[in-house]
């Protein structure tokens, strides 16, 4: 990714940053990232119906890169800790799974919003590959819009994006556009880093 002027609404983010110095047997990348996501869901691992959680996954090139501690990928030490988290939610909390450059054909949707399958899920997830840019501005648009769009079906509930990304947004312009919208809306945003 390449390095860009920091956005003023960057702080606004909840940044949970993994692979910290004391982080030194191979384990612990994956065991904090997966902290880091149990504690962005919060509640809705345990929540029901009228919760709603979108992942938003950064499958850019650079998530191929090998970790500073480790002997795996970003994307592969991302994948691992998903399907941990998968396998603890409840069946019934409704979970999508969006990619900033896969699933083209499906608007980047690689897992649409809905009750989760389990074992349907976790196969995906192992399948994902990482290439391409980081364009977080435009992915945050699309789960935010189908957020909304449930929202206004379904006000009670709980929306929430979690954005697994290693990186800076290569589309920050729409980043800066969209982010303030989607805060004032009522949609908690959780960013985890990736070996950042």
């Amino acid at each position: 990714c390449e390095s860009q002027s920091r956005s003023p609404y960057s702080d606004r983010f909840q940044l949970l940053m993994v692979n910290r110095p004391m982080a030194t047997i191979r384990r612990a990348q994956l065991f904090f990232l997966s902290i880091a996501i149990y504690c962005a869901f919060g509640t809705a691992l345990y929540a029901g119906s009228n919760d709603y959680v979108v992942i938003v996954l950064d499958d850019s090139g650079s998530m191929r890169e090998i970790m500073k501690r480790d002997r795996r990928s970003r994307i592969e030490t991302a994948k691992r800790s998903l399907t941990k988290v998968i396998e603890q939610i409840r069946p019934e909390t409704n979970l999508g799974l969006l990619l900033l450059n896969g699933a083209k054909a499906s608007n980047h949707w690689y897992i649409p919003i809905g009750p989760v399958n389990k074992q349907e899920a976790i196969q995906r997830i192992n399948t994902l590959r990482a290439d391409g840019g980081t364009p977080l501005g435009e992915a945050l648009r699309i789960a935010s819009d189908e957020l909304l769009l449930i929202r206004s079906k379904k006000i009670y509930g709980t929306y929430r994006l979690i954005v697994v990304t290693d990186g800076e947004a290569s589309d920050q312009v729409l980043l800066d556009q969209y982010l303030p919208d989607i805060l004032s809306r009522g949609i908690i945003i959780d960013a985890i880093g990736v070996d950042m």
